[in-house]
């Protein structure tokens, strides 16, 4: 005799009781899965980059002197950057960056000792990154804070020198690009303006500027 064919109403119920019975052990596979899409901002942050800055000198003496523009040729030299903050929804990004560029003093007949020296101009500042898209990488940044022009006998400024402390802003655009979930390498170009007192007694106020290309690598902790 063949085996009857079990009943509709009794093949639904059984289905049933085995999706109940079975939900349970689906929510706890899937208990502890953090899904985050790729360009999502939270948390805190740290970056970390370096690159090329060009630098230009303006004395405000010469600069009202006919004849004279005041600025100095542009010099491109190494820059570093650390900036680490906080993110505040998915469109600000809010911090302190602390940035540094040198250069070795060329020697000349009136300061035979300079190529010994090192000239410094770094800054500690408190930024913001404004974000457009939600989900995109583009933003534009802004910043200000106070400025250093040292020139020193050490490369990170401990060594014996003189220097002059000021006023920076900066402005500028970038792109975080994902790696990862918690990992971006971010291209950049910021505009650094810096304002200082006398240089030399007598000799005026002076300003700096500078036009700095870098690449950052951001790392955001992941949040579980």
């Amino acid at each position: 005799m063949m085996p009857r064919a079990p009943r509709l109403p009794a093949l639904i119920a059984s289905l049933l009781a085995l999706a109940v019975a079975s939900a349970p052990l689906a929510a706890q596979g899937r208990r502890g899965i953090y899904e985050r899409p790729p360009n999502r901002r939270e948390g805190f942050w740290i970056s970390v980059g370096g690159g090329l800055g060009r630098d230009r000198v303006s004395l405000d003496t010469l600069a009202r002197t006919p004849g004279f523009t005041g600025a100095s040729d542009w010099a491109t030299n190494a820059a570093v950057t650390i900036r680490l903050g906080g993110t505040v929804g998915e469109h600000w990004r809010l911090g302190a960056e602390y940035y540094n560029w040198y250069r070795k003093e060329p020697a000349n007949a009136q300061q035979p000792n300079a190529s010994r020296l090192y000239n410094i101009l770094s800054h500690l500042s408190f930024i913001g990154q404004w974000y457009p898209g939600a989900r995109t990488g583009a933003f534009l940044k802004g910043g200000a804070g106070v400025a250093f022009d040292t020139r020193t006998t050490s490369l990170i400024g401990l060594g014996a020198g003189q220097g002059q402390t000021g006023v920076v802003l900066q402005g500028g655009v970038g792109w975080e690009l994902p790696v990862s979930p918690t990992l971006y390498v971010t291209p950049s170009i910021d505009y650094h303006r810096y304002w200082f007192s006398e240089q030399f007694p007598g000799a005026g106020g002076y300003s700096r500027e500078q036009l700095v290309f870098q690449v950052s690598v951001v790392v955001q902790p992941r949040r579980e």
